[in-house]
Formats: structure tokens, sequence, C-alpha cells
């Protein structure tokens, strides 16, 4: 008899691996930078080195949040000027993996923290 439990955290950690291998480098660091607390997106462009919010960066985030990444801490107020995005479970799961990694790109998106 299948252990039911077993192939349900297989099919999980196997969602979890395809999503740490499409990531970006900008999506890996937005992931560390809201690891630590709740970030606004002016506080997420100085910390990409960023003085404008690009079109790059804003499609990122919104991706992120469809992905189910990150969300808004204000999900009643998506314009508010407070505003900040925050990790969801499956975003802090990402983040885990890179924080507990010893790749590269992990080390190098570290650095910038």
């Amino acid at each position: 008899m299948p252990n039911f439990n077993a192939e349900v955290q297989d099919e999980a950690h196997d969602e979890i691996e395809n999503e740490v291998l499409g990531l970006t480098a900008t999506e890996i660091s937005i992931l560390l930078l809201c690891l630590k607390a709740a970030q606004s997106t002016k506080e997420i462009m100085n910390s990409l080195g960023q003085e404008k919010l690009s079109g790059n960066l804003r499609r990122t985030l919104i991706l992120m949040r469809e992905r189910g990444f990150i969300s808004y801490t204000i999900s009643c107020k998506p314009t508010s000027r407070s505003q900040k995005y925050k990790l969801t479970e499956k975003g802090r799961t990402l983040a885990g993996r890179f924080t507990n990694s010893d790749s590269v790109l992990c080390k190098t998106s570290m650095k910038q923290f």
C-alpha cells in the first residue's frame, strides 16, 4: 500500500524544485529582501540599486504576486502609499532554499544584503 503522505511530499518538493530553477537573480534578491522584513517598492528599488521604478521591476513584482511568492501587506488597498510586500508561505519556502544553499547564485545574491 503506497504511503500517501510521502507521495504528497515528493510532489511538493518537485514543485518547489521547479520554481527554484525558474527564478531570475532579481526574483531571488526580492525573496531574500522580503525574508528579513516586509519591503516597500522604494526599499526594493534602493536595495537593487535602482533610482526609478523600471518596467522590468514592476513586471517582476506583479509576476511574483501572481505566482504566489509575495503578497501585499494591505491587501484591501493595493495602491496605498504604505503598501509593502511580504513573503507568502511559498515564498518563505523558496527563500529558505537559497539561504541554506551553497550555490554561487545564493552567495552572489546574499552579498547585496
